[in-house]
Order: C-alpha cells, then sequence, then structure tokens
C-alpha cells in the first residue's frame, strides 16, 4: 500500500509525470472544483 512520503510516477495521455505523496484521502472531497470519491477500500492520493 502507497503511504505519505512515497515516489510515485504514473502516465497519461500527454506522457509521464512524477511526485511525492503528501495526502491521502479516506472520504469523499472536492479537488479542483470536482467532487472526488474515495473511502477506506479505496483511497485517493
Amino acid at each position: 500500500m502507497l503511504k505519505k512520503g512515497d515516489k510515485v510516477k504514473w502516465k497519461f495521455r500527454y506522457g509521464e509525470t512524477h511526485g511525492i505523496i503528501t495526502k491521502i484521502h479516506t472520504s469523499d472531497f472536492i479537488f479542483i472544483n470536482r467532487q472526488r470519491r474515495a473511502s477506506q477500500d479505496s483511497p485517493q492520493y
């Protein structure tokens, strides 16, 4: 399982990017004016 401080990288339509996990959401939240779904079983990073 991923944790805060882990370095990550992923591919998307325009190439590849990378970052460091700074927060793990385990409940629904709003990000960039959009509703995001998250739960204990399906967290968002």
